[in-house]
């Protein structure tokens, strides 16, 4: 990559970050070239011991060098933004441009209860994702206890695959452990489109218990709320922009057991409190689609192609962000006039 920044004619470096020498290089060798920059801002680094904590210490300062060359810096989540030790210093050229999601394709699959039965078991409670430790699925494992005491149709199904073989043995031996292991189903496989599809569509509440700050958006969220799904979700920044609290979902303590088995209880408990998140689901998840965040992509680049420079770049941006959001709210108000 750093050959085709060195020798490719462009107008625009758009890079993903960050990563040690991926996305610092190639920023550094783009200025060189006096060429603007449109950084992705993914997630802070975040460390699981001492050598971590030292390496991340040390390009904590290479990133802020990075950020301070950027024309604009694109993020998903403006909580995260916000709350982050890096990119708050720089919120002057930060834009907001969440995840998307092709709400087309998720929003096809059929509604539970559609043909009319009152009632179906099981319930099924959804995870899809890499299983590694910041996902938090021990903790999801364990309230699985309390919920099949209290919801006793209740079943949970992991779509992963583990990451490390250590943490794919703690997972083996939660599962083992847990009186309620008859009720966990872990597809240890990547599955192909057609099968997430099958699983989005035939689960009843979609759970995310992420518990490290590595979870900066959550796009299967979007995924599962575009299917029609009530989510659950660790009160992280970048989740807790998602899902609202009490409409779609609701929002727990990261790493909190005994909270994930109070919501989920309470989502599988009430049939219309599912069908009204997933209703409201699925209207949260249309301002998320890919043809309005790929404008938004298209948008930032033009502007940075036309150098205004980072500071103005940016607030001209945040007029365009703050725009889409009053279309949003006004089309939202529409749907529920046409609704009502």
């Amino acid at each position: 990559m750093i050959r085709h920044v060195l020798r490719e004619r462009f107008d625009v470096l758009h890079v993903h970050g960050m990563t040690p020498g991926i996305s610092d290089l190639p920023v550094l060798i783009a200025r060189m070239k006096r060429k603007p920059v449109v950084l992705s801002y993914h997630y802070d680094a975040t460390t699981n011991s001492w050598v971590e904590y030292l390496l991340r210490s040390f390009y904590s300062g290479v990133a802020r060098c990075i950020i301070q060359r950027a024309s604009v810096v694109t993020v998903l989540s403006k909580t995260y933004a916000e709350s982050s030790p890096i990119l708050s210093h720089f919120l002057d050229k930060v834009v907001l441009i969440p995840g998307g999601v092709d709400t087309a394709k998720f929003g096809n699959s059929k509604q539970p209860y559609s043909d009319g039965t009152k009632n179906r078991t099981p319930l099924r409670i959804l995870y899809v994702g890499k299983i590694i430790h910041y996902k938090g699925v021990e903790h999801l494992i364990r309230a699985m206890e309390e919920i099949c005491r209290n919801v006793p149709e209740s079943v949970l199904i992991m779509s992963g695959k583990a990451g490390p073989e250590t943490y794919r043995r703690k997972i083996t031996r939660e599962i083992a452990s847990s009186p309620a292991r008859d009720a966990i189903y872990w597809d240890d496989e990547w599955v192909d489109q057609e099968k997430l599809l099958e699983y989005y569509q035939d689960c009843d509440v979609f759970v995310l218990p992420s518990v490290s700050r590595r979870e900066a958006f959550g796009l299967v969220l979007l995924e599962a709320m575009s299917a029609g799904k009530p989510v659950v979700a660790s009160s992280l920044p970048g989740p807790c922009d998602i899902v609202e609290d009490g409409v779609n979902g609701f929002l727990v303590p990261p790493g909190n057991s005994a909270s994930l088995a109070k919501a989920i209880i309470k989502i599988l408990s009430d049939q219309s409190l599912r069908i009204r998140m997933g209703n409201e689901s699925r209207r949260i998840a249309k301002q998320y689609d890919w043809d309005i965040v790929a404008e938004e992509y298209v948008e930032v680049i033009r502007a940075a192609a036309r150098g205004i420079g980072a500071v103005r770049n940016a607030k001209l941006l945040r007029l365009l962000e703050q725009e889409r959001m009053r279309q949003l709210s006004q089309t939202g108000k529409s749907m529920l006039e046409v609704e009502g």
